[in-house]
Parts: structure tokens; sequence; C-alpha cells
């Protein structure tokens, strides 16, 4: 047996050199997100058409997406991310040709000239939805001015018979979606104020509006069926594709001015029977 004065010494730098070869690599620091400042002086300077392309798709971008797109360097970057965003979306509702993108703009030119504001509750639920199977606008002197609408289906919830119900608030001048979880409070918001102050509504809208309490009935019920997902009706549709956070190794732009390599185009029909 060898003493310790006997016992060989390791080498100090072969030891290190086997420990950095051994030890697991350390896991990379994942990248922090803008911060809401961040994001807003990003957008700020963009240029103007790729700004005002960010504010018309806001209800349907995925906040990955918004994080990536901020974050590009040049034009063409952003030209070839919102090529890829439509892209994208065709391949997630089975479309091509630009499909998705061609009806989602006749979807915001009619909200702009019908609602005015993309960012409004009706605007992006339009936007997001579409048209609505039925509409009624609603003018009854109990209640406020509401806007109702009846969707067979919607994917969104899984559901069949949605309604939406959105009402102007007392003086206010915009019309919001009608959230039913106060209660009696709630629907309290749905009358006019001349008619609490004087307490000249029966609390029955069949009563009250004859022409539509019906529909303002369907309406409130509609509401309340989905009142505890009503966040659900906001959401932007999701995407089974590759995670955004990727995208940017895919946005590489050429350098200008350099020589083009050879290419060669070969097409061959395989024999079949038939």
């Amino acid at each position: 047996m060898l003493s310790a004065a006997q016992a060989p010494v390791p080498d100090k730098a072969a030891a290190e050199k086997e420990t950095k070869a051994t030890a697991a690599p350390a896991p990379k620091a994942e990248r922090k997100k803008l911060t809401r400042a961040e994001r807003k002086e990003r957008t700020a300077k963009l240029p103007d058409q790729h700004r005002e392309w960010l504010a018309n798709v806001e209800p349907i971008v995925l906040p990955d997406e918004v994080e990536t797109f901020l974050r590009l360097d040049t034009d063409a970057q952003r030209d070839m991310f919102i090529e890829d965003f439509w892209r994208r979306r065709d391949i997630a509702q089975g479309t091509t040709n630009h499909a998705f993108k061609r009806d989602y703009e006749e979807r915001l030119e009619f909200v702009r000239s019908e609602f005015g504001q993309v960012s409004s509750d009706r605007g992006k639920l339009w936007l997001l939805h579409g048209q609505p199977t039925a509409r009624w606008v609603v003018n009854c002197n109990v209640y406020q001015p509401m806007d109702i609408w009846y969707y067979r289906y919607l994917e969104s919830f899984h559901q069949h018979d949605i309604y939406f119900l959105f009402y102007i608030p007392g003086y206010q001048r915009d019309y919001r979606l009608w959230n039913p979880l106060g209660g009696a409070l709630a629907r309290q918001e749905l009358m006019a104020k001349d008619n609490i102050a004087s307490h000249g509504s029966s609390g029955n809208p069949i009563y009250d509006c004859p022409k539509d309490g019906e529909v303002i009935v369907a309406g409130m019920m509609g509401m309340e069926n989905i009142k505890e997902r009503l966040g659900v009706a906001f959401e932007p549709p999701k995407l089974m594709t590759e995670d955004v956070k990727a995208m940017t190794r895919s946005l590489v732009i050429a350098t200008a001015g350099v020589a083009l390599l050879p290419t060669e185009l070969s097409i061959q029909y395989p024999a079949g029977d038939g």
C-alpha cells in the first residue's frame, strides 16, 4: 500500500480539463420579455405602415408575436414577418392563397365604417368571430341603447346559441359588452337613467319594451349562460404551428450585392397506375 507521501499527485490542469468536459452545460438564460414601457417605445418608433398594421391586428395577434415583431431590426424583416403571420393563419383554418387575410380585411373595413374603432368591444368581437347569425339594434326608452348579437355556433366556446349583449353605459357614447356577474346591480346598468330615477320600469323587458322585449330577455339570459367565460370571447385564435419565439431564426435577409448561387429546377412525374 502506498503511503500518502508516495501516492501520485493528480495533475491539477488535467483534472480541471476533465471536470469541464464532463460537467453539464449551463442552461441558456431565457431572453427577458420587453416591459410595457419598452413595448410602447418600440411601437412608437415603428414606421407608420407597420405601426398601423400592428394596431389593426391587435384582436388576433398573439403576445409572443408582438414580442417578436417589436424586436425586429429592419423593415424587410417586418414585411417577412407579416407575410408569415397571414400564412400561419391560413394553415390553422385550412385555407390557402391569403383567404384568411382577405376575410379579415373585409371585417376590418366593416368595423371601421360601422363601429369606428377597432379597439372597441364590438370591433374586437366582429374581427374575431365575424358577422353574427342575427343582430338586433334595440332602442327602448326604458333601457339604455343595446346591440344584441346571436351566433348559431362559436368554435372558441365549443357551444351553440351564443348571445352577446352590448349596451351604452349611462352618460357614455360607445357600446360595451355587458357583464352580468354583478347580478341585480349589473341588470340595473342596462336601465335608462331617467327611468331608474322615476322608477318607471316594471323590471320585465317584455312588458317594458313590447317590440324588442323577447330579444332583450334572450340576450340577457344568453349572457348569463357564458358569464363565467366571457374572457374567451376576446382570446385570439389558437395556432397549431411552430413556436413563434423561434420565428426570428427564419427571418434571414440576404446581404445586398452578393453573388447569387447557381440553381437548377428539376420536375419529375413518377409513373402511376391509371
